[in-house]
């Protein structure tokens, strides 16, 4: 009986290597894959990955904890009735 990585062709081994580099290449990309700054988290780890510390960089931004954001509302919009129309009768 054979062993199947005694068997493998070389050329397997080195497609297989070239999928698991980019699997790890683009692992903060794969783990920002629900935050607001997907995008640019993808082009700093795409363009600055190869650097380590772009790399490095764009994974600690994929694991931090979104900021969450709350609007205060000061003052309402007028309604309809509060709304007045001078200089024209549009009754007319």
């Amino acid at each position: 009986m054979t062993n199947l990585l005694e068997t493998a062709d070389p050329a397997t081994w080195g497609i297989g290597a070239i999928i698991m580099g980019a699997a790890l290449y683009f692992a903060p990309t794969v783990l920002a894959i629900t935050k607001r700054d997907l995008l640019a988290i993808f082009a700093l780890n795409l363009l600055l990955g190869w650097t380590f510390i772009g790399w490095v960089v764009a994974l600690v931004w994929a694991l931090i904890k979104d900021s969450e954001t709350s609007v205060e509302v000061t003052k309402r919009a007028p309604t309809f009735e509060q709304v007045t129309i001078s200089g024209n009768d549009w009754s007319k």
